[in-house]
């Protein structure tokens, strides 16, 4: 008899998947399609937030010190190629005007790589395998058996490839060189590809053996809505509704050609802020009132 453990609690991480996957759509395309610099900045800032709960504040600037590379490279670049705008700044060697209208929407540009970058890797911490398999697995069950093997390959790859290499530096007795480099590259990728065949040989024959395919499947859920799911998941459609037709409405329109002008302080834009930073910051809000994940006990 064997009892399975009851995972603690954490951050966002013991939400229902479906209840997880809708807040994240939601919050990834207001920051991908918004339009306007205050949603986004709205939006960078509770991403933020949310990382530097799940990661820790270091983990947190060690993802932004990597993410402001490509921003600065993001902004640089927009200018050099866009040269629309009247507000010229300067001149390049071939008469290409240098605009500030560019050099604004090169830093808008950045500003929602960041953000959806970062709000990609608070999903990519809230859901395992086991949850992308629960949202999948009934929609398409082999897609949902192709993710998994494909999640579940990578690690596996590179902890085989490791193992294989240390065995082939000790087989050539740690000798250097660029052709020994050469050769014991050649020998790791060759045995990494025999067992990659083989493995899969093998995985197909138990698959087959186990009945897959055979008859249709059936599928089994760890996770269990509750009252919490309910209330969280209603709260991110009623913002997102509230948003939505703000949006139709105009609240948040912005323009970067000829020139920066948009509707940033109306009623209609402030309230929209509000709606999105009240969005935004449910799991912050939450963060006291986690169920957990639900798993079942065996006894």
């Amino acid at each position: 008899m064997t009892n399975i453990p009851k995972i603690k609690p954490g951050f966002l991480t013991g939400r229902h998947p479906l209840c997880l996957l809708v807040f994240f759509v939601s919050v990834i395309c207001i920051s991908m399609f918004s339009g306007s610099p205050m949603v986004l900045a709205v939006s960078l800032l509770f991403s933020l937030a949310t990382l530097a709960k799940l990661k820790g504040i270091r983990g947190m600037f060690r993802f932004l010190r990597l993410m402001l590379v490509f921003a600065f490279l993001t902004a640089v670049i927009n200018p050099l190629f866009n040269h629309r705008g009247r507000t010229i700044i300067a001149r390049f060697k071939n008469g290409q005007p240098l605009t500030l209208e560019a050099c604004f929407y090169g830093l808008y540009a950045a500003m929602i790589l960041i953000s959806v970058l970062t709000w990609f890797s608070c999903f990519n911490h809230c859901f395992d395998t086991d949850k992308l398999l629960y949202i999948f697995g009934r929609l398409s069950p082999r897609l949902s058996l192709m993710l998994s093997m494909a999640l579940r390959f990578v690690p596996e790859f590179t902890a085989k490839a490791k193992e294989i290499s240390k065995m082939q530096r000790m087989l050539s007795g740690n000798r250097k060189g660029f052709v020994i480099k050469i050769k014991n590259g050649v020998a790791v990728f060759g045995a990494l590809l025999t067992w990659v065949l083989e493995s899969s040989v093998t995985r197909s024959e138990s698959m087959r053996m186990r009945g897959y395919g055979v008859t249709k499947r059936k599928m089994y859920s760890i996770y269990k809505w509750e009252s919490e799911d309910t209330v969280f998941t209603t709260l991110v459609l009623i913002s997102t509704t509230i948003y939505i037709v703000l949006l139709s409405e105009g609240s948040f329109k912005f323009w970067f050609d000829p020139y920066i002008y948009g509707n940033i302080s109306s009623p209609g834009a402030i309230l929209g802020y509000i709606i999105l930073a009240l969005l935004m910051c449910l799991p912050l809000i939450f963060d006291n009132r986690l169920t957990g994940r639900r798993i079942k006990e065996y006894v």
